[in-house]
């Protein structure tokens, strides 16, 4: 790898930086092609890999909601959205609670605390299985660990199946075959590839920062438009080091599932 200096202008650190962060990359997608790095197919590879084609060690590393089961969707906004009307409920609404999901989680609520025009949504959700109503009238979740991994997918778009507990892992399967979810394998996931791809190319965004091709291919800013480069040199490094992170956590869950086989 090649040194810089504190006398180094940021303009310069970025032109020896970017070649690095682009090997980085090529060194660990043919790490797990091919279970090694060769450095001579390494040189002879040019072309910068799209951030999405980036593999990954484990099989079904990121879960995501299936977007075609409608109806889960339409389950999921009931009980996460703050939109909702079932978030409004006597003796509750003093408390402001964000959705249904949370009342449910520290109320005990009663089916008949809900106003007549309510009742279609829940029993919706009760003719899919969803809650139940026990009787003394009490609404209850019926799978609390399905609810909480379609929470965690709702809020943050992605579920690292890996980082799951067994109990979460095995009902991630299930909904799998349930086709509520479906399981991808890369690098990085679809947010984190998209946060790389708006600044380093426009492959995804117009708006984009090209970073990548800027710096690669010297159509970057002048080397007197110094806080382009420090802004620009700055980002290189969260990029990177956010790839090392990525690269150390798939190393690790590799070593993790191999064990236990």
């Amino acid at each position: 790898m090649k040194t810089y200096t504190s006398t180094n202008s940021n303009f310069e650190k970025v032109r020896l930086l970017a070649p690095e962060f682009e090997s980085i990359l090529k060194q660990f997608k043919l790490y797990v092609e091919d279970g090694e790095i060769d450095f001579e197919l390494l040189e002879i590879s040019s072309t910068p890999y799209a951030i999405k084609d980036i593999p990954s060690l484990n099989d079904g590393k990121y879960i995501y909601l299936n977007e075609n089961n409608k109806e889960m969707l339409d389950c999921i906004y009931l009980f996460f959205s703050d939109q909702t009307l079932l978030t409004y409920v006597e003796p509750y609404k003093e408390k402001h609670y964000r959705c249904f999901f949370d009342i449910l989680a520290k109320e005990q609520v009663n089916f008949n605390e809900y106003e007549e025009h309510q009742h279609p949504e829940l029993n919706f959700l009760i003719e899919k299985e969803y809650i139940s109503i026990d009787e003394n009238g009490i609404i209850q979740i019926t799978n609390t660990v399905r609810l909480l991994i379609l929470k965690d997918l709702y809020h943050n778009e992605v579920g690292s199946f890996y980082n799951y507990p067994n109990s979460f892992q095995k009902e991630a399967n299930q909904m799998k075959r349930d086709e509520m979810i479906v399981f991808e394998s890369s690098l990085f996931s679809k947010s984190e590839q998209s946060y790389f791809n708006y600044f380093l190319n426009k492959s995804e965004f117009t708006n984009g920062l090209d970073l990548r091709n800027s710096y690669l291919h010297g159509t970057q800013a002048r080397p007197d438009e110094t806080k382009k480069h420090y802004y620009a040199y700055f980002t290189y490094l969260r990029l990177l080091f956010m790839t090392l992170l990525k690269i150390e956590d798939d190393l690790f869950i590799s070593k993790i599932i191999n064990h236990k086989s």
